[in-house]
Order: C-alpha cells, then sequence, then structure tokens
C-alpha cells in the first residue's frame, strides 16, 4: 500500500515508524504480534513491559537486526526514514553507525582481549577524548583502570564501560537496554544523570528499554507499554504511568507500589544457627590489598540482614568467601560455631543464589538433573524434585526443560530451588532479582521472605536497591571502600 502524502510527511518527522510490525519465532509462535512504536525525533521515550514481552525484540529491529530464530513476516519499520530490516551489508554496517545501543547484559558486548581503554577509543569519534567519557560515567581514567581487562571490572563497572563505549561515537539515536540494573543507588544516578548530559550536548533521540518505572519517569518524558509483542498503552509519562489502563500496566504498577511499601514477614529467630563474620576483609584475586574496611556481620536463622556498598567495593568477593570459593585476608568466618579454615572449606549449611541464573545453569543439563546433582547423595527420592519446584512456585512439567527454555524469572527460581535442594539452614542471595522485571521481583522476593520464615533460614541479601532493602531486611551492613 502507498502511503499518502500526510503518512509520508509525519513519517518523516519521527525518527522510528515502526507499523504493524510481525515477527515469528521458528514454531510459528508471534514474538512481536503487530507491534506499533512511534518516536519523535529528538525525543527521550520509554519502552515499557514485563520479561517475554517483546520489549527488547522491538529495540533490536530499530537496528536491522532480527534474532537467530526469527524472522520478520510483515509490517513495516522506518529508522530516520530509513528501512532497516531491508538494509544489508556495507549499508547495514553504515546505518548503525548512526544508531547506538547499550545492552541489557554489557559484559557480553565487550571484547575479553580488549582493554577499556582500547574499547572506548575504538569507537571514539575525534572530538571525544576516551578520559573524558569514562569520567562522566563515573569511573576512573587514571593508567591503572584503562589498562584493565572485562574480567578485572566488577558488574557494574562492566555496564558503565559498556555505556562510555556507546557514547563515544557520538550516535544520533541510542537505545539503552535496561541501562540502570544492578548498579548502586549513586551509580544509578550518574547513568541519568549522563545520559541527560549526553543528550543537551549531542540532542540525540534516546529509547529507554525497562521494566523499572522510576526509571522510566527519570529518562523519558513519553511512553510505550508493551504485552504480548503488541503495544496496549501509548502517550506521555504522566498520563500513563499515573492512569494506566491495561492490565499489564496496572499489573506492574501494583508490583512496584507492594517492593516499596512492603517489610520483612515476622518470624522467630533459631539461635542455634548462626553465621557470624569478625572483622573480614577480601581481596581481589590474588591482591593483598584489602577492598574494604573489616566488616563484622551476625545473623541468626528466621533472620535477614542486607549487605550493601557501591559497586565494585567487593560485595560478591564477601559472599563468595562465605561458602569458601575465595580467600580472606582477615578476621574470621564462623558458621554454627565452626570456624572457617582455608579455602576450600565447604560449608554444606550455605547455600548461594548467584546474581546471573543464566551463567549458574548448565545449559546442557535439564532442571532435574540440575537439581538433582545438589541433592544430598545426587538421587531424586520420593519426588523431590518436583516438591522443591512447587515450592518456588514453578509446575513440575519445567523439570525435563532445558534453561534456554525458561524465562529470566523461571530460571532464577530454578537456581533458588537448586539452592533449597541442599537443605540449607544459611541462604546468600546475591543480587538475585537484578535482571528480573518488576512483577516478577517481587514475586521472587516474597518468595524467598516466605521460604525465610518457614524454613526458618538465615537470610543474607546482597543488593543495590533501597527498595528491596526496606522490603527483606531487618538490619543492614554496609561495606565501605578503603
Amino acid at each position: 500500500m502507498t502511503p499518502t502524502s500526510a503518512q509520508q510527511d509525519s513519517v518523516r518527522s519521527d525518527t522510528v515508524h515502526m507499523e504493524d510490525l510481525w515477527v515469528h519465532d521458528r514454531t510459528g509462535t508471534a514474538v512481536l504480534a503487530g507491534m506499533n512504536l512511534r518516536i519523535g525525533d529528538g525525543s527521550a521515550h520509554a519502552v515499557v513491559g514485563e520479561s517475554g514481552s517483546g520489549k527488547t525484540t522491538a529495540a533490536l529491529a530499530l537496528l536491522g537486526y532480527v534474532p537467530r530464530g526469527l524472522r520478520h513476516s510483515r509490517g513495516d519499520l522506518t529508522v530516520f526514514g530509513t528501512r532497516p530490516l531491508a538494509l544489508a551489508g556495507s549499508t547495514l554496517r553504515s546505518f548503525r553507525r548512526s544508531v547506538g545501543y547499550l545492552h541489557q547484559d554489557p559484559g557480553s558486548t565487550l571484547t575479553p582481549t580488549q582493554t577499556v581503554g582500547s574499547a572506548i577509543a575504538e569507537l571514539a569519534i575525534p572530538t571525544v577524548e576516551p578520559t573524558e567519557i569514562l569520567l562522566s560515567v563515573g569511573l576512573p581514567a587514571d593508567d591503572e583502570f584503562v589498562a584493565r581487562y572485562p574480567h578485572q571490572l566488577s558488574g557494574g563497572q562492566r555496564r558503565r564501560v559498556a555505556l562510555a563505549r556507546a557514547l563515544a561515537g557520538a550516535p544520533r539515536m541510542l537505545i539503552v537496554d535496561e541501562p540502570t540494573a544492578g548498579l548502586d543507588a549513586t551509580a544509578v544516578t550518574q547513568v541519568i544523570d549522563e545520559l541527560h548530559d549526553a543528550r543537551r550536548r549531542h540532542g540525540f533521540t534516546l529509547v529507554v528499554i525497562t521494566h523499572d518505572l522510576d526509571v522510566a519517569r527519570e529518562l523519558a518524558t513519553s511512553v510505550t507499554v508493551v504485552d504480548s509483542g503488541r503495544a496496549v498503552e501509548s502517550g506521555s509519562i504522566a498520563d500513563v504511568l499515573d492512569s494506566p489502563a491495561s492490565a499489564a500496566l496496572r499489573e506492574i504498577v501494583r508490583a512496584h507500589d507492594a517492593i516499596r511499601s512492603g517489610v520483612p514477614a515476622d518470624g522467630d529467630a533459631d539461635s542455634g544457627v548462626q553465621l557470624r563474620l569478625d572483622q573480614v576483609t577480601v581481596g581481589a584475586g590474588r591482591s593483598t590489598t584489602p577492598l574494604f574496611a573489616p566488616v563484622d556481620l551476625t545473623v541468626s536463622g528466621g533472620q535477614s540482614v542486607g549487605l550493601i556498598g557501591p559497586s565494585g567495593v567487593g560485595k560478591s568477593t564477601l559472599v563468595r568467601a562465605m561458602v569458601g570459593l575465595a580467600p580472606t585476608l582477615s578476621g574470621s568466618i564462623t558458621i554454627d560455631t565452626v570456624p572457617r579454615s582455608g579455602r576450600r572449606w565447604q560449608p554444606r549449611p550455605v547455600a548461594l543464589i548467584p546474581q546471573d541464573p543464566d551463567t549458574a545453569l548448565n545449559p546442557a543439563l535439564r532442571v532435574r538433573t540440575s537439581i538433582t546433582r545438589a541433592l544430598p547423595g545426587r538421587h531424586d527420592t520420593g519426588g523431590r524434585v518436583d516438591a522443591l519446584l512447587r515450592d518456588v512456585g514453578l509446575d513440575s512439567e519445567l523439570a525435563d526443560r532445558l534453561p534456554t527454555d525458561l524465562s529470566g524469572g523461571q530460571r532464577q527460581r530454578v537456581a533458588i530451588a537448586r539452592a533449597l535442594a541442599t537443605n540449607p539452614s544459611i541462604l546468600l542471595c546475591d543480587e538475585v532479582t537484578s535482571a528480573v522485571d518488576t512483577v516478577t521481583e517481587e514475586r521472587i522476593l516474597a518468595l524467598l521472605d516466605g521460604i525465610r520464615v518457614q524454613r526458618r533460614l538465615a537470610l543474607v541479601i546482597i543488593t543495590h536497591s533501597p527498595a528491596v532493602v526496606s522490603r527483606m531486611c531487618q538490619s543492614i551492613v554496609e561495606l565501605k571502600g578503603k
């Protein structure tokens, strides 16, 4: 169908004009089901929705990219008046220079053998100084940091390096996919401020893909809500978020408010189960330099404590020390009156739920096998795996699936079930909701809080989120850098 003159003028005034876009997977299931999206030139627009709603697929289409296993079946898309899904080869590469993209897993976009400095310089235009870009996103710019490789950075630092890299090319449009996930409050503010500053300097169009309503409000002036591959609401941030019309957005708002207004459930303490840290310090790798000032921590069964601190301070390293996977430099760790002795000390009562279930679960093992290997005796007797899945709110039919066949929230619940399979008395939760949407986050937090009370577990919550701290933690321990 040939566009009318009015339609052509409208397309030219929009940076993005997506109309009735359909993308299917190999089974014929619609990932985008008639998606409509319009973003004005120079505007800041948020795309909000739960995990699996189609947000990221829509964002990748703006780059002219359809992930492997998916196909664009029909519908139209123009970006800067160009149809990126019709481009290929050098023409597509040339188009992509005008669009910056910050992936929701920035660590995967950094080349392992490339230093921070070279990663920024590779995309920087002549008028951009790499060290200034690093400083502007709250990172050091000294020679030691610039010479680091990705594996020598914390998760938050890798995310900010990826942001600096995306900004270095001064793009006409910048797409940021969950830009603040996993960052501490100070870093979140820095990232938001830098994006605002960069827009003021360069005037690019900003597209924010997020499940965080607070981030959407901070960064965008307009929003599209996505559910099941289609836009269900669109308009100004205030109009849409303050008066949600769709069931999808109402559920997101409910979960958002529940997390921020909730408090830990009351539970009886078990003084016979205790994790105790006395003046503990740890270093990065083989370094003998402490990452933070000596820390004390005590938590008993049925209680919860929050472990907080800025990105890169050493929270995850300390948690690894608690389970015997990293050495301590000083102090003592005691569990049920038994002191830690040696790096290979592995106390059975302690289980760790890591930050990223994608890397924690073996992609080649089905859910049943992963959980069975964590059971005492490594045998599934009496339907124990099915019972654990039910305990974390999953159908036992999922036991025969691979991790790649599960959503992000389902994978995180499997990771929790596997941790519970060891029958722990102490559960260490390392940023367990940093990579999931708001609705899934609220459900996982409620699940963990209930498990703490029912099983009288000692719960250690490692988080950057003040909302998670107030919802889950009865006390707080803050790590302070040296």
